[in-house]
C-alpha cells in the first residue's frame, strides 16, 4: 500500500521524504506533525510507523504481512500509542514514565521502536520535561510522533527537538470528491460537508454522523429566534447531548461540535456583513436566516459572540459544568444578538 493513498495535497511530498529517509536509515528521531484536527496527522504517523516495521513492501508498506497487522490493530509489541484518558484535562507524568519505559527495552518485533502520541499539546508540564530527556538522547531505534493541533501548548525545548511538519486541510472541492468516491455520498452533500469541515477528512466524517449540515441550519434559525427573544431553540440543541444515557465523555463530545458549529455559524454572519457573498460561506444553508439577521447587528457585536463561543469551548475543556456553559452561552448570545444595533432602525 503506498504513501498515495493517504488524503492530503502535500502527501506525495511528504512521502517521497520518508520513503527516502527509511530506505537511507537517517529518518529522524523525533517528530512533530501538527495542523487542524482530521486532516491525517494520525494516518500518517501510522503509515511511516507501518513502513518502519513492514516485512514485506516493496513500496512502502503492504498492509497484510504480520508487522502490519499488528500495528493496524494496536497489537505490535513494538508501537505503542499514547492518548488524553477520558475525563482527563491533561496526560500525565506517570503515563510518559511508563511509555519512556518500554522504549528502553530491546524490540521485540524487529529493529525500531515507535511511540505515537495524540493531542501531544495535553502533555502536562511534568510530563513534557520527563519526555524531553529521552528526545535529547532517544535509545537507538526509536521514533516518537506527536500529533497536535495546537504546538504552542507545547514547550519551546520540545518543539526544537523535533522535527516539524505542517498538515494542511484539503482544497474543499478536492474533499469532496473524496467524500463521493470513498465514502459514496451523494455529490451535494458531500460538497456540504467539504465546506463545513474546512477541507479536514476526519470533521467531515463526523458530522456526516451527525448530521451537522442539518444541525448548523438549525442553529442559525436560532439565532434569528434570538433577534425575537426566544432563546428555547438554540438551548434545546446545545443541551440535547446532556440528556439520555450517554457517558460524561461523549456528552462533553458532543456538546463540542455544537458549539463549534455556533461558532461556524457566527463566523459566517460575520462573512456576509464584510463581504456579503455567499461563496465564502462554511454553511451555505444558513444563508437565509443570517442574511435576515444581519442588517439588525454591526460586526463587534457579531465579533463578540464568536469570543463568547471560544470562551465556552475552553471552558468545557477545562471541566466546567456543561449545563452552566450551555444556559451562560444561550443567556449571552440573546443579549448580543437580540439588541439592536446602534443606528439600525
Amino acid at each position: 500500500m503506498p504513501f498515495a493513498d493517504i488524503p492530503g495535497d502535500a502527501t506525495a511530498r511528504l512521502a517521497e521524504y520518508f520513503r527516502n529517509a527509511i530506505r537511507a536509515g537517517r529518518l529522524h528521531h523525533a517528530f512533530l506533525f501538527c495542523g487542524p484536527r482530521g486532516v491525517g496527522k494520525q494516518a500518517f504517523a501510522f503509515a511511516v510507523v507501518k513502513a518502519l516495521c513492514c516485512t514485506s513492501a516493496t513500496v512502502d508498506f503492504c498492509g497484510a504481512c504480520r508487522s502490519c497487522r499488528l500495528v493496524d490493530s494496536g497489537n505490535h509489541a513494538d508501537v505503542w500509542s499514547l492518548a488524553r484518558a477520558e475525563n482527563k484535562r491533561d496526560i500525565p507524568i506517570d503515563d510518559v514514565r511508563e511509555m519512556i519505559r518500554r522504549l528502553a527495552v530491546a524490540p521485540i518485533e524487529g529493529a525500531v521502536r515507535a511511540l505515537v502520541i495524540e493531542e501531544a499539546e495535553r502533555l502536562n508540564h511534568y510530563a513534557q520535561n520527563c519526555l524531553l530527556k529521552t528526545l535529547e538522547e532517544p535509545p537507538a531505534g526509536t521514533h516518537i510522533f506527536l500529533l497536535s493541533a495546537n504546538p504552542s501548548g507545547l514547550t519551546d525545548t520540545i518543539r526544537s527537538r523535533s522535527q516539524r511538519i505542517h498538515f494542511a486541510p484539503l482544497a474543499p472541492d478536492k474533499l469532496a470528491q473524496i467524500l463521493a468516491e470513498r465514502y459514496n455520498m451523494e455529490c451535494g452533500a458531500a460538497r456540504s460537508l467539504a465546506r463545513l469541515a474546512g477541507g479536514s477528512l476526519g470533521l467531515a466524517l463526523e458530522y456526516a454522523q451527525a448530521d451537522a449540515s442539518g444541525m448548523a441550519r438549525a442553529v442559525a434559525d436560532s439565532f434569528a429566534l434570538l433577534g425575537r427573544g426566544e432563546t428555547g431553540a438554540l438551548e434545546k440543541i446545545l443541551a440535547d447531548p446532556l440528556k439520555g444515557d450517554l457517558k460524561a465523555e461523549e456528552r462533553r463530545t458532543a456538546l463540542a461540535m455544537r458549539i463549534e458549529l455556533v461558532s461556524l455559524v457566527l463566523g459566517d454572519l460575520l462573512r456576509l456583513m464584510w463581504i456579503e457573498d455567499e461563496s465564502v460561506l462554511r454553511c451555505p444553508g444558513a444563508s437565509g436566516a443570517l442574511g435576515a439577521l444581519r442588517p439588525h447587528l454591526k460586526s463587534e457585536q457579531v465579533e463578540e459572540t464568536i469570543r463568547l463561543a471560544a470562551d465556552a469551548r475552553a471552558n468545557l475543556a477545562a471541566n466546567v459544568n456543561p449545563k452552566l456553559i450551555v444556559s451562560s452561552l444561550v443567556e449571552d448570545l440573546g443579549f448580543i444578538l437580540g439588541e439592536p444595533a446602534i443606528g439600525s432602525p
